[in-house]
């Protein structure tokens, strides 16, 4: 009997409701230099009750069900089921832009040992994209909390070498290797993420990819990442609108998991929060901050920075009220100690 063919890559692509975004993130995953059978295609479905399914099915997707309602649950289902000897994490909204991206990628976790991912430097900007999605290629990041507080992943558009923190162990035409510590570890794991399948040996039954990768870290602190300098594309929002749901989203999946999981938390000592306020409300900052790139690229986009700073601090501390305030009244309910 031949022995099964094992894939270089499996790719774990969580999905809910995506018709239509799922045919292009697919094709660019089908049109890489790599042959078709070293690339296994898994969407983790969340029963998706349009045709996403239906749309997949030319590019032999291999569809596993999730039905948990949780992308972090469909991405731990994904890594369960993946056969490749690599793991890349992408989102349905995500497109690999170049069509070497794969096998640039499988390279450089071939070429050291010490690489325990491969991403993109950017996201990729087009003018013709809304407001919302410009802003989060422009910046790099769509969390102004996240931006000051030094945990983005992705450069801003106009940056043409590494500020994101971490130890740069080489600097190459193509790519940029940096090692990190546990603490200053910025947000990598997923939107075209590329990893060793090697990390996964125990069944797990959430993936938070941050926090997965501190561990890693702490295990080896010998490992560094590497950034390919190029783009990929994340076409994430549909609206201003969509953008401060997304982070209502958030917080509230953040809420939900810090008590059954390991989350990332920030050092959010009283000075760095008194600094943290003074910059997000007075405004001051972000209004330069997008001042200078928009001397750069001139985009109106950048000045949403100073509106979203001033703003998500509100949303998140309304969703914790609620969330600790709920929870007070469900132990008085059950008559538990506060």
């Amino acid at each position: 009997m031949p022995a099964m063919h094992v894939p270089l890559v499996s790719v774990v692509i969580p999905v809910y409701n995506e018709e239509d975004n799922i045919v292009d993130c697919l094709r660019s995953i089908r049109t890489q230099t790599l042959a078709a059978q070293d690339v296994e295609i898994l969407l983790i479905d969340d029963d998706s009750t349009d045709r996403t399914r239906e749309r997949a099915a030319p590019f032999e997707a291999r569809i596993v069900r999730n039905g948990a309602k949780d992308c972090e649950v469909g991405k731990a289902i994904g890594i369960g089921h993946a056969r490749g000897r690599s793991i890349l994490f992408m989102d349905a909204d995500n497109r690999l832009d170049d069509d070497d991206w794969l096998a640039r990628a499988l390279a450089l976790l071939d070429k050291d040992a010490t690489i325990a991912g491969v991403q993109s430097w950017k996201f990729r900007y087009d003018h013709t994209h809304n407001a919302a999605i410009r802003y989060h290629a422009l910046w790099g990041n769509t969390d102004p909390l996240v931006f000051y507080l030094g945990g983005q992943d992705h450069l801003r558009q106009y940056e043409t070498a590494w500020t994101l923190g971490g130890e740069i162990v080489e600097d190459q035409p193509e790519y940029v290797r940096v090692r990190f510590s546990a603490r200053r570890l910025p947000t990598i794991g997923s939107q075209g993420f590329l990893t060793r399948r090697e990390f996964f040996k125990e069944q797990m039954e959430t993936f938070h990819h941050t926090e997965f990768f501190i561990h890693v870290i702490d295990r080896a602190p010998e490992t560094t990442f590497a950034f390919l300098k190029c783009t990929v594309t994340h076409l994430a929002f549909d609206s201003v609108r969509d953008l401060r749901r997304m982070f209502s989203r958030n917080i509230r999946d953040y809420l939900r998991d810090s008590g059954k999981y390991p989350v990332r938390r920030y050092d959010l000592s009283p000075w760095r929060m008194l600094r943290l306020l003074a910059i997000t409300q007075t405004g001051i900052i972000p209004l330069w901050d997008a001042w200078q790139g928009y001397r750069r690229v001139p985009d109106r986009a950048w000045f949403l920075h100073a509106y979203l700073a001033f703003v998500v601090p509100w949303t998140y501390a309304r969703r914790i009220w609620e969330s600790r305030a709920r929870a007070v009244v469900m132990r008085r309910a059950l008559r538990l100690p506060d």
